[in-house]
């Protein structure tokens, strides 16, 4: 299971993997339950992030993973430790060892395009430039590379923000449409092309914006995408509210902390897709949008990430 950051070949791209650059690795071998947080939580700090599962050397036993992420900056161990530590709610005495390495000069971008395949999620087919087959009949094809910025579609709370797009466009017509936290902008690019509307793109990185705006030019999206720099619900995404569809692929924490904000910026009967919490945070994460005037309309688990789809009451 690889939680891949993804993005199009854009500003800056001809660095990636150039001679000189240093990239290190951070490595570390864990049991089941802190697995999937772990690798989230890496995922802020890593340009990617892989989980592979440890076979047992003798017969079957307690399930483990190896967790490797790949840094362009060096990363500092007692950071990484407290990211971890506060992540799993453990002391910093409980963590497993924890290996940081500089690795050796590779385009390690590049291997990771040729390894990315295509990913299919409800209509859409999300595929890498390398790709030279044809999109299945009736598939809504999304062209992105695998790089920095988050969302390459195949983690499964990408995935199932994807396929929760399709299954709330295929219910309903939507006119103004916001990605919160756009990361590669793969949301907004399935916004646009599955609704036909102007779509708002918002991160908080500049990095994340610059990939966007390139990931839709590059799909000829460009004129329909609109990429801006903003912390959350900042005053230049509210000057575009009222939003009938919002999505939003980012922490349980954040999800929660906005919510009430959410709530002034959805209007009555519009929809917004939560993604990038994991199965034990769903009952927080519907309390705070039951408090702010949501009403629970389905939820999407694929592994251990769930996708809530929830619909801002008319009456609030």
């Amino acid at each position: 299971m690889t939680r891949e950051r993804g993005r199009g070949r854009g500003a800056g791209a001809g660095a990636e993997g150039a001679p000189g650059r240093r990239l290190w690795t951070i490595r570390l071998v864990c049991g089941d339950a802190p697995a999937a947080a772990w690798q989230e939580a890496l995922g802020l700090i890593a340009q990617s992030v892989a989980r592979f599962e440890v076979q047992p050397a003798a017969g079957p036993g307690p399930r483990s993973w190896r967790i490797e992420a790949i840094c362009d900056r060096a990363p500092v161990a007692r950071e990484v430790a407290g990211l971890l530590a506060e992540t799993a709610g453990m002391a910093l005495e409980e963590l497993p060892e924890i290996a940081i390495e500089t690795l050796e000069d590779r385009d390690w971008l590049a291997l990771n395009r040729r390894q990315f395949p295509p990913v299919r999620a409800g209509r859409f087919f999300i595929h890498g430039t390398h790709f030279e087959g044809i999109p299945p009949p009736g598939a809504l094809a999304i062209c992105l590379d695998a790089g920095p910025a988050f969302g390459s579609g195949s983690h499964e709370s990408t995935r199932g923000a994807l396929m929760a797009i399709d299954r709330c466009v295929g219910a309903g017509t939507y006119g103004r449409v916001l990605d919160l936290g756009c990361g590669s902008g793969i949301l907004a690019l399935a916004l646009a092309v599955s609704t036909g509307a102007a779509v708002l793109a918002s991160d908080r990185e500049a990095t994340a914006v610059e990939n966007t705006k390139f990931n839709a030019a590059a799909n000829g999206l460009g004129s329909r995408i609109e990429a801006c720099l903003a912390d959350g619900l900042s005053a230049r995404v509210r000057a575009r509210a009222p939003f009938d569809l919002v999505a939003a692929n980012i922490l349980a924490e954040p999800l929660i902390a906005m919510a009430a904000d959410l709530g002034e910026v959805v209007e009555p009967g519009g929809m917004a897709i939560l993604s990038g919490l994991i199965a034990p945070q769903e009952h927080d994460v519907l309390a705070a949008y039951h408090g702010a005037g949501f009403m629970h309309r389905s939820t999407l688990v694929l592994g251990q990430w769930s996708t809530l789809t929830v619909e801002r009451g008319s009456g609030t």
